[in-house]
Order: C-alpha cells, then sequence, then structure tokens
C-alpha cells in the first residue's frame, strides 16, 4: 500500500503570484507521476489548499487516486472530500482516514472563508468506529499534523493502528507506539519514502508488529521509465520561465555582491595558494552544471551551486550571476568584507556547512572532513595580509 500524508502539491500555505506558473507546472508533474505510480489515499494538507479549496476540487477529477479528510468542512457542515476508504492489503480490510492540522492561516488561502476544520481528536474518534462497524481490520490515518497533535488523537481515539504524518517543518521522527497505534512522521518534499512491513504478532493476541525503515531517494536512483521523462519536460518548461523573470543587473542599494560578499578572487589576494586550489576543484565549476542541464536560473539549483544566492538575498540577476558563480570561498565561511578590512583580525567562519547541499537526494559525498581537507587545507601557509 502507498499512503501520504499530505502537503504534496505545494510549498507553502500562500503562493505569490510570480510563483504561481512554477507552482501549477510542478503540480500536475505531481499528479500525473502519482496517477502513474499509483496511490491508495492522499490526505489532504494545509499547502494543498495554496490555491484555495475550488482549485483543489477540480483537480480532483485528474486523479486516479482518491483525496480524503475527515475534518475540513464547509461553512454549511458538509465535507468537501470524502473522510476515509476502505482497501484490501494481503487478506486485511485497511480502512484509512485523513487529518488536516486545526490552525489554518484562513486569510493566506485563497477562498479561506470557505473553510472550516473541526477537532481533530473528536473525529478521529468518530471515524475509528464507524471504520471498524464497516469491517476494518487495520486503521491508518494519514495527516499533516505535526508529531505533538498525532500523539493527542491517538490517545483520545483508541483503535487506530498506524499514523503516517508529514512534517510542515520537513524534519523526520524516530517511530514510536502510543495507546496501540504506531506513529512515524516523514520530512515532506519526497526526500524520504517510509517503508513499513505489517503483521500479526505471533502472541496469538491479533495485535500487529511493525518493522519500519525510511528510505532516503538518492540520486543514484535510476529514474522511473515513465515518469522521468515527465519529470525532464516540467524542469524545461520551468527554465524557460525562471530565464524570462531573471534581471540583468540587481537594483544599486539591493546586492550585497561586491560589498559584504567580495568574491573568490579577491580572496586569493591574501590566500594565493587556496585560490589556485580552488580553481581545480568542482566547486568551482558548479554553476557550469547547471548551464549545461539547463538549470542555470533555478533558485532550487542555484543555491548550491552559486555564491550569489547568497550574496543577493535569493534575488537572481545576470550580472552578478556571471561575478559570483560557483561554490566559493564565502559560500561556506560567510561574507568577507569585514575579514578583508580589518586584515584578517575578524575571523571567519569555519566553513563546516556541507551537509546544507550535499545531501542523499542531491549530491550524497562520504567522509566530510577528508573531503574539506582536499578543497580547503589548514592551515593556509600561503596567507599573507597586505
Amino acid at each position: 500500500m502507498f499512503v501520504n500524508g499530505g502537503n504534496l502539491f505545494f510549498k507553502r500555505e500562500s503562493i505569490p503570484p510570480k510563483l504561481k506558473p512554477k507552482s501549477l507546472l510542478l503540480c500536475d508533474l505531481l499528479v500525473e507521476g502519482y496517477n502513474q505510480i499509483g496511490c491508495d489515499a492522499l490526505n489532504v494538507g494545509a499547502y494543498d489548499l495554496s490555491l484555495g479549496v475550488d482549485f483543489l476540487l477540480d483537480l480532483e477529477y485528474k486523479l486516479r487516486f482518491p483525496l480524503i479528510s475527515a475534518n475540513l468542512y464547509d461553512r454549511h457542515g458538509r465535507r468537501y472530500f470524502r473522510p476515509y476508504v476502505l482497501t484490501e492489503a494481503a487478506g486485511v480490510k485497511v480502512g484509512i482516514f485523513g487529518l488536516i492540522r486545526p490552525k489554518l492561516k484562513f486569510s493566506r488561502i485563497p477562498q479561506g472563508y470557505k473553510l472550516a476544520v473541526r477537532s481533530p481528536g473528536q473525529e478521529a474518534a468518530e471515524i475509528v468506529k464507524e471504520l471498524r462497524a464497516n469491517g476494518a481490520e487495520f486503521v491508518i490515518l494519514a495527516t499533516d499534523l505535526n508529531e505533538r497533535s498525532s500523539r493527542r488523537v491517538a490517545r483520545s481515539a483508541p483503535g487506530i493502528d498506524l499514523i503516517v504524518g508529514t512534517s510542515r517543518r520537513n524534519q523526520i521522527s524516530l517511530p514510536f507506539k502510543l495507546n496501540g497505534a504506531f506513529v512515524t512522521h516523514l520530512d515532506r518534499g519526497g526526500k524520504t519514502i517510509g517503508h513499513l512491513e505489517v503483521s500479526r504478532a505471533p502472541d496469538g493476541t491479533g495485535s500487529w508488529k511493525f518493522h519500519n525503515r525510511f528510505v532516503p531517494l538518492k540520486v543514484s536512483i535510476p529514474d522511473d521509465p515513465v515518469v522521468g521523462p515527465l519529470v525532464k519536460a516540467t524542469l524545461a518548461e520551468i527554465a524557460k520561465l525562471q530565464k524570462a523573470d531573471v534581471a540583468s543587473a540587481a537594483p544599486e542599494d539591493d546586492s550585497a555582491c561586491g560589498k559584504a560578499y567580495l568574491g573568490a578572487e579577491a580572496c586569493g589576494k591574501c590566500h594565493p595558494d587556496r585560490l589556485k586550489g580552488w580553481h581545480k576543484t568542482a566547486h568551482s565549476r558548479a554553476y557550469e552544471t547547471l548551464v549545461k542541464d539547463k538549470r542555470q536560473f533555478d533558485e532550487d539549483c542555484v543555491v548550491c551551486h552559486a555564491l550569489v544566492f547568497e550574496c543577493n538575498n535569493g534575488r537572481l540577476d545576470r550580472e552578478n550571476l556571471r561575478k559570483f558563480a560557483g561554490v566559493q570561498c564565502e559560500s561556506c565561511h560567510g561574507p568577507g568584507s569585514v575579514h578583508a578590512e580589518t586584515r584578517g583580525q575578524a575571523a571567519m567562519d569555519t566553513g563546516r556547512v556541507c551537509t546544507r547541499c550535499h545531501t542523499p537526494e542531491r549530491s550524497e559525498i562520504d567522509n566530510f572532513m577528508a573531503r574539506i581537507q582536499q578543497i580547503c587545507p589548514t592551515p593556509d601557509t600561503s596567507a599573507s595580509r597586505p
């Protein structure tokens, strides 16, 4: 079985107009991808309402899998989506219901005035009784509730066997068992898949035994032959949008590139050997890989492939993309202007921030400390202070 706790379609509760075209392309990709993969149930999370409940109701016609939410109502007391689904797996009748977190920012959601969210605990208690009455032998809750709220639901609604949560804060939490419910939370964004094996306990009591593991979706995993080409086509369309949005230059008072941040060549005036070594590394050519893949204006990629994202506060312009391309000294050590002005008296950050970008789903590497020494060896015997 495959279930999702929600927050699938969008990254935030409210989407700025500028980001709407890209968001729609990614949403369409996720719909088609999930249609191809198959999904037993998707809970409606807060971020799934980013373009309004009417948008989601229209989107539902495109889905070949069910949207569920037991506690999301309209102002007249009617549910927007089915509260649960009943299905079968390995001869076991399974009930899956969904809950959305109650503290939605209604003012930020389009048509937020149409929405009402009821108590997760009360709704869960009623739904579990209904599922059991309908013959469910195993009950799953899919939700975007945080871990603390999931605990409350487990206490107030006995009879839940499994709670699958998605973390709004992008964190994985270690599974635990409470009041008979096995509770597990995953990060959002498709970085990790939870793989849970469920079997009858050998003690003859009818209870369940769980074996859980988290599977990171590493870049080394081959693309699906159907979904892979869909991803590439979508990224090509997004690249066109992003290229049109990038300004030729940053406003005069809106950039720290060249001010707080100086660039690798400036660092090289006092650290010539470091600069020479940096030019031989893949870090110095990191932005070139984006150009090759036609993703040089994709903010999700530029953040790790160019210093300009840091020094221009996340805003891209062509002039600074040329000057501050690649993973430079200040990408790891922070802005160097004060360090330069004090002739090295003001210390720089240690620069051990590799895991911000080198993650399993992006670019996994082993033995960080050894790699750091290769790229930026210490001590720097070439350092000089003019």
